[in-house]
C-alpha cells in the first residue's frame, strides 16, 4: 500500500531457525512502542501492524504499518499520512539508539545540552556523544520504553545461535544494530533508579526452569504465575556451584531474597515489575521437598 513502511528485525543466526520465543517478544515488545510513540502525538487515526512471512533465509520480519483513518480512502493516501509513518519509524530507531548509548551510564553522569532545532545531545561518562530529537528523549524518560526493550534483548539473548540482533527501515541510513557483546552487556548492565522507579525486596520461592552456569547471564524460574529471568547475586550459592556442591533438576525450587524493580505505570496507577535479582539463596529445595516461606 502506498501509505505503509516496513520495519525490518534481523537475527544474525547461522542456522535458519530461531527460537520462538524470540520472535513473539520482539514483536509484543514493538507494537507496544509504537503503539506508545503513536498515542505520545495524539494522532487522530490508527496504525496497524502486518507481519510479513520471513524471507527465506534471511530471518527478517517484517512489520507493516498502516495509516488507517477513519474518513474516506483518498484522505487515507497523502503525504502527511506517510510522514507520520516515518516519524514514527525513525522515533523508534531513535529509542533503541539511546538505549544501548546509555547502557551502564549513571543518570548523574550524563550531560544534557538543550539544542535550537528541537534536538538535545548527551554526552555520556565516556564523552561520547548523541543529538536525539527532544520528544525522543521525553519518551524515553517516561520510563515506559526501556523495560521493553530490556525484554526484547532478554529473549534475543536466550537464543545463543544469534550472533547479532538488526533493525531496519526503509531509510538505509537508519539501519541499527546490537552486537552479541553488546547484547549481553545490555541484559546484565548496573541497574539505575530513575524517576518513576522503585527497588522492593521479598521472599519468595522460584521453580527453577533454566540454569546458567556463565555469571553474565540470567537463570529462567516460574513466579507468580509468569516466566521471570534474575540474574543470581549471591556469591557463596555461586561458589558453591563452582565446587559442584550445588546440582539442579527441574522442578527444584530455590527460596530466595528476591530485589524487583518496578515502574510505575500512569495509565493504570500502579508498580509493574520491570526485572529481577537474586540477592540471597536461603534454601535450594530439591525435587519432591517442600518448604514454608513462613519459617
Amino acid at each position: 500500500m502506498a501509505n505503509s513502511q516496513k520495519l525490518k528485525f534481523r537475527f544474525g543466526v547461522d542456522s535458519h531457525s530461531v527460537d520462538l520465543s524470540v520472535l513473539v517478544e520482539t514483536l509484543i515488545s514493538t507494537s507496544e512502542i509504537i503503539d506508545y510513540i503513536h498515542g505520545y502525538y495524539k494522532y487522530d487515526n490508527n496504525i496497524n501492524i502486518k507481519i510479513g512471512a520471513p524471507v527465506k533465509g534471511s530471518l527478517e520480519i517484517d512489520l507493516e504499518l498502516i495509516h488507517a483513518g477513519f474518513k474516506t480512502i483518498r484522505t487515507i493516501f497523502t503525504n502527511d499520512n506517510i510522514s507520520i509513518i516515518s516519524t514514527i519509524l525513525q522515533n523508534f530507531i531513535d529509542l533503541y539508539k539511546l538505549y544501548k548509548f546509555l547502557i551502564n551510564q549513571p543518570k548523574e553522569e550524563v550531560k544534557k545540552t538543550e539544542n535550537s532545532n528541537n534536538t538535545i545531545t548527551l554526552t555520556n561518562s565516556n564523552n561520547n556523544t548523541i543529538t536525539i530529537n527532544t520528544y525522543v528523549v521525553n519518551m524515553y524518560e517516561s520510563g515506559r520504553i526501556k523495560p521493553k526493550i530490556d525484554r526484547t534483548l532478554n529473549a534475543v539473548s536466550e537464543d545463543t545461535d544469534i550472533n547479532e540482533f538488526t533493525i531496519e527501515t526503509p531509510d538505509p541510513e537508519q539501519k541499527f544494530s546490537f552486537s552479541r557483546e553488546d547484547i549481553e552487556m545490555a541484559i546484565n548492565a548496573e541497574e539505575t533508579i530513575e524517576l518513576g522507579e522503585q527497588i522492593v525486596t521479598r521472599k519468595a520461592e522460584l521453580i527453577l526452569i533454566r540454569v546458567s552456569f556463565d555469571p553474565r547471564m540470567k537463570w529462567d524460574f516460574w513466579y507468580s504465575n509468569q516466566k521471570i529471568s534474575a540474574k543470581l547475586n549471591d556469591k557463596e550459592f555461586g561458589e558453591s556451584i563452582d565446587k559442584r556442591i550445588e546440582s539442579f533438576h527441574k522442578g527444584d525450587t530455590l527460596t530466595v531474597e528476591l530485589r524487583i524493580k518496578q515502574v510505575y505505570d500512569n495509565e493504570l496507577k500502579i508498580y509493574k515489575d520491570t526485572s529481577y535479582q537474586i540477592n540471597k539463596v536461603y534454601k535450594h529445595n530439591k525435587v519432591g521437598t517442600q518448604t514454608n516461606l513462613l519459617e
